[in-house]
């Protein structure tokens, strides 16, 4: 009978343990993934400043956050993300809306540039691979988040 207290407290104490590992870090991709649909979802009501945050909220490594909130990006970026709002603003619902939201501030911050090359991005996947906005054709890659 002792023992089987004991195993008992043991398999408790593993469950606990088990739920802390598993809650620590976010799964950025889902993360990714949530503020790609939000934006699929309602390109006029997308919240632009709620993705940046939580976007920024994904650290690699459990340290080093994924982008800079108060980092403005470079002329090099500025010339490129024009461009390519340029060439999928007819395909893309919302997305020169969402360019204009992020320059209404001090400038475009680098987590809102990769927001919306996470867009922009996933619009890509999707029409190389044939399927519909929003979809899991592929995962967004991890180099232009």
């Amino acid at each position: 009978m002792p023992y089987a207290k004991l195993i008992v407290a043991a398999l408790a104490a593993a469950g606990i343990a088990g739920a802390f590992y598993f809650k620590q870090e976010p799964d950025a991709e889902q993360i990714k993934r949530d503020i790609v649909d939000s934006f699929h979802a309602d390109p006029v009501a997308f919240d632009l400043e709620g993705a940046v945050e939580r976007l920024a909220a994904i650290r690699l490594e459990g340290e080093y956050p994924i982008c800079a909130a108060t980092a403005e990006i470079t002329g090099q970026q500025y010339v490129e993300i024009s461009g390519l709002v340029d060439q999928y603003q007819s395909q893309i619902r919302g997305l020169n809306l969402a360019l204009n939201t992020a320059l209404s501030g001090e400038g475009i911050s680098d987590c809102d540039y990769r927001v919306l090359m996470l867009v922009i991005n996933d619009h890509r996947l999707n029409a190389r691979a044939g399927s519909s906005a929003g979809s899991l054709a592929a995962p967004i890659p991890a180099d232009r988040t």
